[in-house]
C-alpha cells in the first residue's frame, strides 16, 4: 500500500509518480486522495493502469476529476482483460450523473473492466 493522500501532487507529481510505478511489480494499493489531480493527472493514471494490471485498490477521491478524467480512467481499465482492481474510489470529485452513467455503461456493465 502506498498512501500519498493529501500531498498536493497535482499534475506533474502524478505524472512522475505514475511513470515511476510502471515497473513496480508488487504494489497493489495506491491512495491518491486529495491531491488536486485533474484530467491530465487522470491520463497519467490511465497510462499506469494500461501496464500495471495487479492494482486491487485505487483511491482518487477528493481531486478535480471531471467526466474526461473518468473517461481516461475507464480507458486504462478497459485496456486489459485481466485487471485485478476491486475498489476504485472517486468520491468528492466534480462528476455529474452523465459521467457516472457513461462510466458504468462503458466499464462496469460491459464487463470489460
Amino acid at each position: 500500500m502506498l498512501d500519498l493522500s493529501n500531498n498536493d501532487l497535482q499534475v506533474y507529481g502524478t505524472f512522475m509518480l505514475c511513470k515511476s510505478l510502471q515497473k513496480n511489480k508488487t504494489l497493489k494499493s495506491l491512495n491518491l486522495f486529495k491531491n488536486l489531480i485533474d484530467v491530465d493527472g487522470c491520463r497519467a493514471v490511465r497510462d499506469l493502469l494500461k501496464v500495471k494490471h495487479n492494482f486491487e485498490y485505487l483511491d482518487l477521491g477528493h481531486n478535480r476529476i471531471r467526466s474526461k478524467g473518468l473517461e481516461a480512467i475507464a480507458e486504462g481499465l478497459n485496456h486489459t482483460d485481466n485487471s485485478k482492481l476491486k475498489t476504485l474510489a472517486v468520491r468528492m470529485n466534480f462528476l455529474n450523473d452523465d459521467a457516472l452513467k457513461k462510466f458504468m455503461k462503458d466499464c462496469i456493465f460491459s464487463k470489460s473492466c
